[in-house]
């Protein structure tokens, strides 16, 4: 699978024998040739199958090819550590040996102070049991065991913190490797902060004496710094080629202002024309043209927009994505009531931008509270039953599609519902056999969107009280995404979880059934009919149910 897979997605820096097949088709077509490929399941009783992978185990002869450099140099890591490995197991009576006796990465903390510190739990390295070597003093002893403090002998052996261990770890006899492990138990939310004097935010120190002229003293000095050594590779004569360094210029210097513009957002014009300096200055070293050189062409020649408006323009899309993240944003304190409010400067920037759009703040989907700790929203089935495939003849899907719904769910009332998009109008439709609705929603919308949101208007609109329901969706990938939500969902996808536990709240099944798309099942067809005959003589909808969608489809 993961040939056909490389195969199907082409890139420059595939693997050369991926590029080399493409080739080869690609000369084969123009020969008139039509190949298929279709993976099949390994050691699954396919007779073809079964003989291509034993002649496969008794090759004998040789065939003479070159080694791509990607096998090569995966076969050198994977030696080099298992090389490195085999050292190590010698190594037991190395003190680090006991605490990590397996070569690779261990997962960083989330906070780099608890991270220091446990680090310094796993070398044995801490400021007490160490300190004596730059001060020149004795080492330390302990009092009851009258041996050297080590963290070893702390955590695992004196008697004097018995009580400690008991209070902390539940348990007595403790084992170093349990507390130092690559996934420790640590508590820390239930102990309060350091207070600090400062604090850190989109790379910018805080503090009461803050203003922005230190703020941009601060972020140009790091800039600067980075100028003085692009310089070096930038004035050699044969350097980097130019598209390189103006990379770096962009991921190194000019990136200072792009985490930070949210903030920065609020300089005044002179502020901001000093970080325009900057990108020019940058650009001028990675392009090698003279000081003169009007910043007009400078930016034409590289394709940038001038900085100070990119720094607006960013930290317009960060409050965007703080709107659709209400409920667990960082700049609200209360995941049910807002906190912060937008200064003018933003709030007015926000405003051009919506106009801009044809839309308001409010068709900004946010996020609801949904209970993620039981992502389980309902009963979706995807490849449960035989018709749920494509593959298969319309006449056999739309027939086999009736049996399975007056078998599996004769009680349920059956509701269908579709969204289309077309040059003029994105429009979402739903019918049930009491009922239906057909409305226009904003045109930004995806076929991805539309499709959810009418799902959800379905839920609105055309349900009954204390009645099971059963909802028929030509979109696999928007139940796909419901049936493994999760935090990182999209936000319609959120809505509409959100929706759906609301109803299930209130005693009521609801089950979400797949069907192939435009395959003669007359639910389907109906939904999808309805949806085509929106006009601008059609409702629309004006609700914060609106959102500019994501393309998944």
């Amino acid at each position: 699978m993961s040939a056909l897979e490389t195969l199907s997605h082409y890139d420059i820096q595939m693997h050369p024998l991926g590029l080399e097949i493409l080739s080869i088709l690609q000369f084969l077509r123009n020969k008139s040739f039509n190949i298929i490929f279709c993976w099949v399941p390994s050691h699954a009783g396919i007779f073809g199958n079964e003989i291509a992978d034993a002649i496969a185990k008794y090759a004998s002869a040789f065939l003479p090819r070159a080694l791509p450099y990607v096998d090569i140099k995966k076969f050198f890591v994977s030696r080099l550590f298992s090389l490195w490995q085999q050292k190590w197991d010698v190594l037991t009576n190395n003190k680090l040996h006991s605490v990590k006796p397996s070569i690779g990465l261990w997962p960083i903390l989330p906070i780099r102070q608890v991270d220091v510190k446990l680090t310094r739990l796993r070398i044995g390295h801490t400021r007490f049991t160490h300190k004596y070597l730059i001060f020149g003093e004795r080492a330390p002893v302990c009092p009851t065991c009258h041996q050297n403090f080590t963290v070893h002998h702390i955590l695992i052996e004196c008697p004097s913190f018995k009580s400690h261990r008991v209070d902390h770890f539940h348990s007595s006899p403790v084992v170093l490797q349990d507390l130092v492990t690559s996934f420790p138990r640590i508590t820390y939310a239930g102990f309060p902060l350091p207070r600090s004097e400062s604090i850190k935010y989109l790379g910018i120190q805080f503090t009461k004496y803050n203003q922005n002229g230190h703020i941009l003293r601060s972020i140009r000095n790091k800039a600067l710094k980075k100028i003085n050594g692009f310089k070096k590779l930038g004035y050699k004569r044969n350097g980097r080629r130019t598209k390189h360094l103006i990379t770096i210029t962009n991921n190194s210097i000019l990136s200072l202002f792009f985490y930070s513009s949210p903030i920065i957002n609020k300089f005044s014009e002179t502020h901001l024309k000093s970080c325009n300096v900057i990108q020019t200055t940058s650009l001028r070293i990675a392009l090698g043209v003279p000081i003169w050189t009007p910043n007009t062409i400078l930016l034409k020649l590289v394709g940038q927009e001038i900085l100070s408006g990119k720094i607006k323009r960013l930290a317009i899309q960060f409050f965007i994505k703080q709107i659709a993240t209400q409920p667990f944003s960082a700049l609200f304190h209360t995941p049910d009531r807002i906190n912060s409010q937008l200064v003018e400067k933003d709030a007015e920037s926000l405003r051009i931008t919506s106009r801009n759009l044809n839309c308001i703040p409010d068709h900004i989907i946010s996020l609801p509270i949904f209970p993620h700790s039981n992502p389980t929203v309902c009963e979706i089935f995807l490849k449960d039953f035989y018709f749920q495939n494509k593959e298969l003849p319309s006449s056999i899907i739309s027939s086999d599609s009736i049996e399975c719904i007056q078998s599996f769910f004769p009680n349920h009332l059956i509701i269908a519902t579709d969204g289309s998009k077309s040059h003029c109008y994105t429009s979402i439709a739903g019918f049930s056999c009491l009922q239906k609705f057909c409305y226009r929603i904003h045109p930004l919308n995806s076929v991805f969107t539309a499709e959810v949101l009418a799902i959800c208007q379905a839920l609105d609109e055309l349900v009954v009280p204390e009645k099971d329901i059963l909802i028929l969706s030509a979109s696999y990938s928007a139940l796909s995404f419901l049936k493994n939500i999760s935090f990182h969902s999209p936000k319609v996808i959120q809505r509409l979880a959100a929706k759906i536990h609301i109803r299930k709240n209130r005693i009521q099944k609801i089950a979400l059934l797949w069907v192939p798309g435009h395959s003669g099942v007359s639910w389907n067809e109906k939904a999808d009919s309805i949806a085509k005959q929106v006009s601008d003589f059609s409702p629309y909808i004006q609700s914060p149910k609106k959102v500019f969608g994501h393309q998944h489809e």
